[in-house]
């Protein structure tokens, strides 16, 4: 391993299970001490609001021809948030064959809500969501009831259920696959390891206003954990906001890709603190609509429309003023994050204005508008970036990968973004801000 100060450790690497923990142990082979010890199971923050609450504030590809040809992907129905929408204020929407070709198996394997990409239950894995009529899984939300009455339960099981295999499907087709080390029980010979889908256990008991994923690496099941909210009443429930479960999983994808399903790879405080910045811009690339609004998130379980960052992700430096020199090492991880969140809610709105928004982007990963390009280009950074990345690194990596992939049509445009957040072409490791693009910009 690499230590902070550059040299080179020997080490013996272990991954140690607890309930509410995934310890990444190295210990150096030379002394028997401990280099380092991350637990990777991710915790995004406490979700309690920034700022306290007024109670009038409170929101009321390849074909199946295996030997798995047999299990063919049915035609399901699912009761549940669409997944460009945010939350229960939006709605339910009965949604009808929402499996693609990204999951061959389809997304349940038997009459309830597990399946290869993922099993979603509460208290046990026995405690799935059965289908309510054949091929239909459909239990009817009460918001003004406890999340923890049984139709309630159901509901939020069912949406997280999809939500986490909407996530997969359109993650595949923008390049995280098998081969690049998904979470999947069975592989299809494809590559990877397999036996690791993702876990998710629904109003879990370990915490409140609170969700986390522990990634491990790859041929290890992802685990989500989703609790309840106790900052409104009656309480909400985080199976019920597709923006935390998008965020969530995008960390689990960022981890997966960077250094190459090792999971190990985004372990520094700087690295740490900037996969929550990519989970929270996968979460809002999945609800914006072209236009490219101000985001925010968690406001539906925490009651505050302002969400639980600091500020709303925005073009506008009057509304989000983070920049560069805000995303020291010294900095609360969730304050790296949201500096470099913010630096990518620009890169897709400068995009899209420059580029066109598709509205086909969730099943259709081809063609030239700013948010498909966006997409692949987040995933190809993720892949290329070194072990523990930094701004500069990863800012690195994300143009590398327009280079790679599209030649430099949107070279200028995504530098002139970067760079009017301080992290611009002469900036260093120091964080002090820096505006200038390179030559021909």
């Amino acid at each position: 391993m690499r230590r902070p100060d550059g040299s080179l450790a020997h080490v013996w690497d272990f991954l140690l299970e607890q309930a509410d923990h995934s310890w990444n142990a190295r210990i150096s082979i030379a002394t028997g001490g401990v280099e380092s010890l991350v637990d990777r199971r991710w915790r995004s923050g406490d979700y309690a609001p920034r700022h306290r609450v007024a109670a009038d504030e409170v929101d009321g590809p390849k074909s199946a021809e295996s030997s798995s040809s047999s299990k063919l992907q049915r035609r399901l129905s699912y009761v549940a948030i669409p997944i460009t929408w945010q939350d229960p204020r939006e709605g339910f929407e009965f949604i009808v064959n929402p499996e693609s070709a990204s999951s061959p198996y389809g997304w349940v394997t038997a009459n309830s809500t597990a399946g290869n990409n993922a099993i979603a239950f509460k208290g046990s894995q026995a405690g799935v969501a059965s289908e309510t009529s054949p091929y239909v899984f459909a239990y009817s939300f009460n918001g003004t009831a406890d999340p923890r009455v049984p139709q309630n339960v159901g509901a939020a099981i069912v949406n997280a259920f999809y939500v986490v295999n909407s996530i997969h499907d359109i993650s595949y087709i923008y390049g995280f696959t098998e081969a690049t080390f998904n979470f999947q029980d069975e592989n299809f010979g494809r590559g990877g390891q397999g036996n690791d889908r993702i876990t998710i256990s629904i109003q879990d008991s370990a915490y409140i206003n609170y969700a986390d994923f522990a990634t491990p690496p790859d041929g290890q099941s992802g685990r989500l954990r989703l609790f309840i909210y106790d900052l409104t009443h009656p309480d909400r429930d985080g199976g019920l906001e597709n923006d935390i479960i998008a965020h969530e999983c995008a960390i689990g994808i960022a981890t997966r890709l960077t250094g190459g399903g090792t999971a190990a790879c985004l372990q520094s405080r700087i690295s740490r603190g900037m996969a929550l910045g990519w989970g929270d811009a996968f979460a809002e690339w999945l609800e914006q609509t072209g236009a490219i609004a101000d985001f925010t998130l968690g406001s539906y379980v925490t009651g505050d429309q302002r969400g639980i960052r600091s500020y709303p992700y925005s073009r506008s430096p009057a509304v989000n003023p983070l920049t560069y020199q805000d995303g020291p090492p010294s900095a609360d991880v969730h304050l790296i994050g949201e500096v470099w969140a913010n630096m990518l809610h620009n890169v897709l709105a400068a995009l899209t204005d420059n580029y066109g928004w598709s509205d086909n982007f969730l099943v259709d990963s081809s063609g030239p508008s700013g948010n498909v390009v966006y997409m692949h280009l987040y995933m190809d950074g993720l892949s290329i970036q070194p072990c523990e990345p930094t701004f500069i690194t990863a800012r690195d990596a994300f143009i590398q990968a327009e280079l790679n992939r599209y030649g430099g049509r949107h070279y200028c445009v995504i530098w002139r973004v970067f760079a009017s957040k301080g992290l611009g072409y002469g900036a260093y490791q120091d964080y002090v801000n820096e505006y200038s693009v390179p030559p021909g910009c």
